[in-house]
């Protein structure tokens, strides 16, 4: 039963993580039609902040939303699971955005490098995501403690 659990999170994070190589293409495709706004640096300082606010709430949400006291609150693996997956779309979404602001400075007139480097970023952010959870899932399942307490001990 966990192992089908899991394999919809593991959907869920490859066609998060897929999205990153859809954006790529959409970069290389844009063309630069307008030159970068007149704030020039300050714009792209500006969104580089928001992205880097995206990376750290999505690390820190993650750490925050599966403290041990909130893993062992659960009464079933089902209603465990179900949380891991809504807040699982909710982080990988925060390291998607980032992405989608590369995409808008390119669209702004900004050298495809500033875009690639924020998709990297997110997919990178994507990756450190799928490390902890996979770390998180590990420890849930391995507790024969925890597990018989989620009542999914045969």
């Amino acid at each position: 039963m966990g192992s089908r659990k899991k394999n919809k999170y593991n959907i869920l994070w490859l066609a998060m993580f897929s999205s990153s190589f859809i954006y790529l293409a959409v970069v290389f495709f844009l063309r630069n039609s307008a030159s970068p706004p007149a704030v020039g640096s300050m714009l792209v300082f500006a969104l580089a902040g928001v992205a880097g606010a995206c990376l750290v709430a999505s690390v820190i949400l993650f750490k925050i939303m599966f403290a041990p006291d909130k893993i062992k609150s659960f009464s079933g693996f089902h209603q465990f699971t179900s949380y891991f997956q809504q807040k699982a779309i909710i982080s990988m979404s925060l390291m998607a955005d980032i992405g989608v602001i590369g995409i808008v400075l390119k669209a702004l007139g900004y050298p495809s490098l500033y875009a690639i480097s924020f998709i990297i970023a997110g997919a990178a952010g994507m990756i450190v995501h799928r490390l902890q959870a996979e770390a998180l899932w590990k420890s849930v399942v391995e507790d024969p403690a925890l597990m018989a307490k989620m009542n999914m001990m045969n």
